[in-house]
Parts: structure tokens; C-alpha cells; sequence
């Protein structure tokens, strides 16, 4: 197969492609979304993951991978003030291919993540010789009004849709029979809250 030629994309303004994403969120913006996701041209991107990882259609490499405990709360939605509103973002933001059962996942992922802040991300995090950990103020919503923001339940599901599903599954990828990598797979998850600017909204 010949690989299309892609200098010129790589070759692009940083700040003319920040621009145009920039107007394509501002045209009718969706909080969480992302301006430009993955595209299938069947070409240099032969098909979906979700696809291609059933198939075993994945390089036999050796495999790290990992994610932060709290990976959604840089994203998350401090406007969000019902289960209503969280409920019309999910819709909005979820990119569900199979249509035929876009309802009945989304009501599992309703059921899932609870209106329950103490469940929600931020998470109870362990302190540690080397992280001063996250263990107070787990039932508080954070952002106003207190009685119904949704910020940490939005800030799980963000996190566990945009990278957790994700990593999970092409860990799943690795294993399946017949793969010459399968026992050289290894996964993480970094905890760690040091109080830096970053590391305080994202556990970095």
C-alpha cells in the first residue's frame, strides 16, 4: 500500500491550524469536544480501532501504557448545575458510532456515574511519602451551586471515555490469543499530588 504523502500537514502553521480550531469550537461549541477527532481515510488510517484490535491488527511491540487516576478534571464542566444538563452534554459530547444502541449506552453511563460526588473525580488518592495525596473534600462538588454542580461527574466520565475506555481496550488488543507480545504488556497509573499548578487540576 502506498502511504500518502503528508508533508504538508506537517509542514502547517502551528498557529493557522490553533485558529481554525479555535473557530470550527466557536461555531457551535460542545465543552469537552474536541475540534478535530480521528479520521478514517482508509488509507493511511485504514479503519477504527474498535475495528482493527478484534482483528488482532496491531504491531506485536512491546507495550507501556498508563493514565492519571484523575485524567478528566482539566476538562471537566463547572457549568453544569442538574443531572439534566449533564445528562444533554453527554449526548452532545459522546461520539457513539453504533446508533442502534446509542441509547442504551447512554443510560448505562447515567446509571454508572452517579450524582454522587464522593464516587466522582477527583478521587481518593492515598497520601504518601511522596504525594500529599487527595483525601479531604471528597463529597464537595467544588464549583457553585454546591447542592448540584456536576463538575465532578462530568470530570469521570471525561476522563474514562477520552482515556481510560481507550487504553483499556488496546491493552485488551495485546492479549489476545496468538500474540507474540502478550507477556510483554505492562500498564500504570500515576497518582501522585505534588501541588504544582498542573498536578493540582489534572494529577499530573
Amino acid at each position: 500500500m502506498k502511504v500518502p504523502r503528508i508533508e504538508s500537514r506537517l509542514g502547517a502553521n502551528a498557529s493557522a491550524v490553533q485558529q481554525a480550531a479555535t473557530v470550527l469550537t466557536g461555531i457551535d461549541p460542545v465543552a469537552g469536544a474536541l475540534a478535530f477527532l480521528p479520521l478514517v481515510d482508509y488509507k493511511l488510517i485504514t479503519n477504527y480501532p474498535s475495528v482493527q484490535l478484534p482483528q488482532g491488527k496491531l504491531a506485536c511491540i512491546p507495550v507501556i501504557q498508563g493514565n492519571n487516576l484523575d485524567e478528566g478534571t482539566l476538562f471537566g464542566q463547572k457549568t453544569l448545575n442538574s443531572s439534566a444538563e449533564f445528562e444533554t452534554w453527554v449526548r452532545s459530547a459522546a461520539v457513539i458510532y453504533n446508533t442502534s444502541y446509542a441509547e442504551t449506552a447512554l443510560q448505562q453511563v447515567f446509571e454508572n456515574y452517579p450524582d454522587v460526588p464522593s464516587e466522582a473525580s477527583p478521587y481518593y488518592n492515598a497520601q504518601t511519602a511522596t504525594s500529599a495525596g487527595t483525601t479531604q473534600n471528597l463529597d464537595s462538588r467544588i464549583y457553585e451551586p454546591f447542592a448540584s454542580n456536576q463538575y465532578k461527574r462530568s470530570s469521570s466520565f471525561y476522563g474514562d471515555f477520552t482515556f481510560n475506555a481507550h487504553r483499556r481496550t488496546y491493552l485488551q488488543g495485546t492479549q489476545l490469543r496468538g500474540r507474540r507480545n502478550k507477556d510483554k504488556t505492562w500498564s500504570f497509573q500515576f497518582s501522585q499530588n505534588d501541588k504544582s499548578p498542573v498536578s493540582c487540576i489534572a494529577t499530573i
